[in-house]
């Protein structure tokens, strides 16, 4: 093999190593832009529930209104655990291969954050 053959046999593997941290960073974004769309959807949750329990009010079953109010706060609730579960799965999986992401502790403490959001709500769903 000439010299100008390994130089363009290195060139080549150089640029394979690039494109393949290009693609394992597309996949930690679409992995945080998948967190980020469990959080919305449970954050949408939580607040139709306060919605619901606050705002419709059903004279003949007021029972009603809050029972639903509480179960679409509790599903709002269940969702940030599941998205934080999803994305620590995900972290754990490309932290193998050297790829940054947002810091758990970071993401845990939003999730933390959101959850006792959660629970205020709850707690309001059922105040008079």
């Amino acid at each position: 093999m000439s010299r100008g053959e390994g130089e363009k046999a290195e060139g080549r593997h150089s640029l394979a190593e690039e494109r393949t941290d290009w693609a394992l960073d597309r996949t930690a974004l679409a992995k945080e832009r998948t967190f980020n769309a469990w959080l919305r959807t449970g954050l949408a949750s939580v607040a139709a529930g306060v919605g619901v329990s606050r705002l419709l009010k059903i004279e003949d079953f007021p029972l009603l209104t809050k029972m639903l109010g509480a179960i679409l706060i509790a599903a709002g609730a269940a969702l940030f655990v599941i998205a934080f579960w999803r994305y620590r799965q995900g972290y754990q999986e490309l932290l193998k291969a050297d790829v940054r992401f947002l810091p758990l502790w970071l993401v845990a403490f939003l999730v933390l954050f959101l959850l006792v959001g959660a629970f205020l709500s709850f707690l309001l769903v059922f105040l008079p």
